[in-house]
């Protein structure tokens, strides 16, 4: 049998404090995991449930709240937002990796809002990956930049040299 237990599971820290000859007082500090209010599982379920669920903002916060979670909807939005870099470096490397071994790609963009801005969702991809990004500009040099994958650097080698001459681009003058 198989059975599933949803519960919180509150937990108090309590750190020592000293107070110095001089009157300062130190504080020991928490867990280096430790961050915010919410722990780790609480935070892996939240991006699970919003990203693959998927469901909604309010009832992702009708469900926390339903089984005793105590969060604000502003704290359930930074829980989403806050703090992601991990995961953006993933997604950059994702792509950098999906570039570097595909033979082709497909893109595609559409317009989109995101906080009250117009922008534009560009999907980049085939059969084994697949990549988005959102920006307030769809340009030729915002897509070039995604196609970058990150990368400040350009590369002019011998490839680039013949693909410049075999496309007539014109020469820099200075």
């Amino acid at each position: 049998m198989q059975d599933l237990v949803i519960s919180v599971r509150a937990t108090c820290y309590q750190r020592e404090r000293w107070i110095t000859p001089d009157g300062r007082t130190i504080l020991a500090p928490l867990p280096e995991w430790i961050a915010g209010h919410f722990g780790p599982e609480l935070r892996r379920f939240v991006l699970m449930q919003y990203h693959q669920g998927p469901s909604t903002l309010p009832r992702l916060l009708a469900l926390l709240r339903s089984v005793g979670v105590s969060i604000s909807k502003r704290q359930l939005q930074r829980l989403l937002t806050d703090q992601q870099d991990d995961f953006v470096s993933e997604a950059r490397d994702v792509l950098r990796a999906g570039l570097e071994t595909s033979r082709f790609v497909s893109v595609d963009d559409t317009g989109a809002r995101h906080a009250g801005k117009n922008g534009s969702c560009t999907q980049i991809g085939n059969d084994w990956f697949t990549w988005f990004a959102t920006r307030f500009t769809k340009s030729r040099l915002n897509f070039l930049d995604l196609l970058r994958a990150g990368h400040g650097d350009y590369v002019l080698n011998d490839a680039a040299y013949g693909y410049m001459k075999n496309h007539t681009c014109p020469r820099h003058r200075s």
